[in-house]
Formats: structure tokens, C-alpha cells, sequence
């Protein structure tokens, strides 16, 4: 994978949503401060730290705990231009994971379980993601480590859940045989 020693970017793609209740939107932005705040403390400048809104976000809560982080941007790039300077994904619970994962790009999945449809870690029972349970921590020492192993391991997780299109399979499924 081209830049695979280049990767300097955690990013956070958020569910900010009008979708959740205020407490748990407050919540949210609560847990990712922690996230981004503690990342700061143990890498420092090692790594550019972005937030990046979901497109539904329509100021559906108070984001300023995020955004007086100084060491955390907001960003309004696309995924496409992101990709190449990742060194990991973040989300709750996003189907940005398979995004990510087409470009090589792991995802680490903070656990919530006290909020099924927020606990990502489902991702690993339902979908075999092969970095499931794995903190942050190990992610990121994978990709300094062996980037371009922990990239082609993500990207091959990508492909073994999509397959191309089987006429008879479908039809096979449709009739329940």
C-alpha cells in the first residue's frame, strides 16, 4: 500500500445524528473527547487528530467540548482525500469501517455496550473484522510497526465481504432454497 509509512492521522467519524436522544448525543461527545484527550497525553503531535461530522449532523447537539480541543481539527475533507494520510479510523459504529477498509485503512472500535446499536463490537461477531477487540493502543503500534501487513489484512477483510454479483444465488435466496 502506497504511503503506508506516511499515516499520521486518527480520525473520528462521528453519528451525531438527530437519530439518538440529547443524552446520549451528550454522551457521545463526552466519550470523545476522553478518546482524543488521552490519545494527546500518549502520543502528542506523533499524529494529527480530526473529528469528522456525519453528513446528518445538522447542529443537533453541543460539539464546543470537541472543538476547544486545540489539538483536535474539524474536517469537511472527503474520505477519498483522507484515506491516503490515515494511520487509523474511529467510530462507535459506522459503515465508514467498510470505507476504510477498501482503502486499507483499519478501524478501531471503542467499546459502548451499554448502547447496542453505538457498540461496534458487533463488527467482529457478525462481520469477522479481524482487528476486533483490539485498543488503540495495538492498532496503532500495528501500523507503525508493519503498515503495509496491517493494511492488506484490513483490505482483504474488505473484499471477503463483498462479493460479486451471482444471478443464482440471489435467485437460490429469493426462493428460500
Amino acid at each position: 500500500f502506497a504511503g503506508s509509512r506516511s499515516r499520521n492521522v486518527v480520525v473520528f467519524s462521528a453519528q451525531l445524528t438527530h437519530d439518538l436522544d440529547a443524552t446520549t448525543l451528550a454522551e457521545m461527545v463526552r466519550r470523545m473527547v476522553a478518546f482524543f484527550a488521552k490519545l494527546h497525553v500518549t502520543y502528542g503531535s506523533a499524529y494529527r487528530y480530526v473529528f469528522k461530522q456525519h453528513p446528518r449532523f445538522a447542529n443537533c447537539c453541543d460539539i464546543s467540548a470537541l472543538t476547544a480541543l486545540p489539538f483536535v481539527e474539524l474536517s469537511d475533507k472527503s474520505w477519498t482525500e483522507l484515506y491516503p494520510q490515515m494511520a487509523l479510523h474511529v467510530t462507535f459504529s459506522s459503515t465508514v469501517t467498510f470505507d476504510a477498509a477498501s482503502a486499507g485503512v483499519p478501524t478501531y472500535l471503542p467499546p459502548y455496550p451499554e448502547n447496542k446499536i453505538l457498540d461496534g463490537r458487533f463488527y467482529g461477531a457478525d462481520f469477522g473484522y479481524p482487528f476486533a477487540g483490539k485498543a488503540v493502543e495495538e492498532l496503532l503500534a500495528l501500523m507503525k510497526d508493519d503498515a503495509v501487513a496491517t493494511m492488506k489484512t484490513t483490505h482483504d477483510w474488505f473484499l471477503a465481504c463483498y462479493a460479486p454479483f451471482d444471478e443464482m444465488n440471489c435467485l437460490k435466496l429469493l426462493k428460500n432454497d
